[in-house]
């Protein structure tokens, strides 16, 4: 496909009718996520879509919808496929980290083994989740999350109305996944996806981290669902 006929057809799908099959995060809410990894082979737009600025928490201006150029060889996470296309996500920049979901053709990409990617170091998802792994013994890594929901209210600031969650577990990963449920101290079990306790699955996809839970993580609202960068909020 040439550059203009790939670029024409970035424009096409820019399009509301077709941004709306295309939400990254709702694809992670999902009851069966299943990110995955794969580069741009070819030069191409990435749309930042009304649909997928749910991880902006400031709002307003500054979560209104962009582009994004994508040179060969940038990574993007695809969680889901529609026809001959895929939805395309990446991690937005300073200081929203806002998830970008775009359809793009499948046709663009080729897949990438990160298989080798360290799952260490601090992750952040917007500016209220942060994930901390640390090497455990065994093989295992011991992980240390903090969420917060309601942190750019004032009034909910001032009146100590801010919700928060946290998850504090040791697991040894399997591959590239890692997953617990976490009982009522915090003790972390095997994956119960009927539990009404905190349930956590994440997947180590080399620049990214992916993380769904069930919403049972922390206060009203609070979630660690998404795509996480290394960053922290001292950044």
């Amino acid at each position: 496909m040439s550059k203009l006929t790939l670029a024409a057809l970035l424009c096409l799908l820019a399009s509301p009718a077709m941004a709306a099959d295309c939400d990254g995060l709702s694809d992670l809410r999902g009851d069966n996520p299943h990110p995955e990894t794969y580069q741009v082979s070819g030069p191409g737009l990435l749309t930042l879509q009304p649909t997928a600025i749910e991880g902006c928490p400031q709002g307003g201006e500054a979560c209104a919808p962009v582009s994004r150029q994508l040179h060969p060889g940038a990574v993007v996470i695809v969680t889901s496929r529609i026809g001959d296309m895929v939805c395309a996500s990446i991690l937005g920049e300073a200081p929203n980290y806002v998830l970008i979901s775009a359809l793009l053709p499948r046709s663009a990409l080729v897949t990438a083994d990160y298989s080798g990617a360290v799952w260490t170091g601090s992750w952040r998802y917007s500016i209220e989740q942060q994930i901390v792994i640390k090497p455990a013994p065994e093989g295992k890594i011991a992980i240390d999350g903090m969420a917060t929901w309601g942190m750019f209210d004032p009034l909910r600031v001032s009146s100590g109305g801010v919700n928060q969650g946290s998850i504090v577990a040791t697991v040894q990963p399997k591959k590239s996944r890692a997953s617990f449920t976490q009982d009522d101290d915090e003790t972390p079990l095997p994956y119960d996806p009927a539990s009404t306790n905190c349930s956590f699955r994440m997947w180590q996809l080399g620049p990214y981290l992916a993380v769904a839970d069930n919403n049972a993580c922390g206060g009203m609202n609070v979630t660690f669902t998404g795509l996480y960068a290394h960053g922290s909020w001292a950044d």
